[in-house]
């Protein structure tokens, strides 16, 4: 029966450091009876397959992957090698069970453990919303408060223990090895789960997705909410987060932060003792220090100076590059229209 590691995410935890290890590392992992395979391919990782699961669009060709054509990728591939095949897709974390099962009957021949990694509910809302605020492409322009009474309306990966419960209730509890974000170095913990040795070329010291300064984040915000040209969105990002460099990334105050995680703690003391076997880390006698820290620090709201600072830098980019305030203008009115 060939072996089959699936790992499921959460988003937001470390999964494309992990993808990207996998992917550039593929002696090291032969070396020691696993193979990361380039099939049902999107990014980094096989988020083709978990798309055919969800029944969603690949972003990268546009159509709506098959699950049968991404199983038998899948199985062919396993056909084919001795090796414990690894799968990695994040989107996999908080599918419905209604279209998980079917994926699962359609794995039944494979010997499967499931690899997920949880992450404090306020640190993941925070990081959520800034990836989701941060495309310049969409037209993301809710506060971070406007989610705050229903959460999982940012991220539904949010719901650690109701996701866990849903992969456990298909391939059962004893199948799933849950390691936590906080924890320690997100690659380094990953491969520890499966019982390897951690190489120095593992430690994921630069994160793949880093979060933008609080400033930086709000100005694209409100650009957005005057329809700015996605180019214009762009370069104000890069040049504000630029200008706001380690100013701080922290978007909710903490009682914000205790108020989530109160709507969470039933959960996460069944979370700890199911999947964890330890003592509850997001509880409030764990976070009491971090939070008391943050309030002694409180971060100054944008004002007009920052504005400015940053419409300085941009003016004089787009003078460098020869845009024309009418150019500008004419830009600006077609996106309006």
């Amino acid at each position: 029966m060939p072996k089959l590691i699936l790992h499921i995410g959460a988003h937001k935890t470390g999964t494309t450091s992990v993808q990207k290890f996998l992917e550039g590392n593929d002696t090291f992992l032969a070396r020691h009876g696993f193979v990361y395979p380039h099939i049902c391919w999107y990014g980094h990782a096989h988020h083709r397959l978990s798309l055919a699961v969800k029944g969603e669009t690949d972003p990268g060709t546009g159509d709506i992957p098959l699950l049968e054509n991404e199983l038998a990728e899948l199985r062919n591939f396993a056909a084919s090698t001795q090796a414990t095949v690894i799968i990695s897709s994040e989107i996999f974390f908080a599918i419905p069970e209604s279209k998980l099962r079917r994926f699962v009957e359609g794995i039944r021949d494979f010997d499967i453990q499931v690899v997920a990694c949880v992450r404090r509910q306020d640190n993941l809302y925070m990081s959520n919303f800034n990836e989701l605020t941060k495309r310049a492409k969409n037209n993301s322009t809710r506060p971070i408060t406007f989610f705050l009474d229903n959460p999982l309306a940012i991220s539904a990966d949010l719901d650690l223990l109701g996701c866990l419960n849903t992969w456990a209730s298909l391939v059962g509890r004893d199948r799933i090895a849950t390691y936590c974000y906080e924890s320690g170095d997100a690659v380094a913990l990953f491969l520890e789960t499966l019982g390897l040795p951690v190489p120095e070329q593992a430690k994921s010291n630069t994160r793949a997705n880093v979060s933008v300064p609080i400033k930086a984040l709000e100005l694209v915000r409100l650009a957005k909410t005057m329809n700015q040209d996605i180019a214009v969105r762009t370069i104000l990002l890069s040049e504000a987060t630029r200008a706001f460099a380690g100013t701080g990334s922290v978007l909710l105050a903490p009682e914000q932060r205790r108020r989530l995680l109160k709507r969470f703690d039933a959960d996460n003391e069944k979370l700890f003792t199911t999947y964890l076997h330890r003592e509850n880390l997001y509880s409030e006698e764990f976070c009491k220090t971090e939070f008391e820290a943050q309030a002694m620090q409180p971060t100054e709201p944008l004002n007009n100076r920052d504005v400015l600072k940053v419409l300085i830098e941009m003016a004089s980019i787009f003078a460098r590059m020869g845009v024309s305030p009418a150019l500008l203008r004419e830009n600006n009115t077609d996106a309006e229209t």
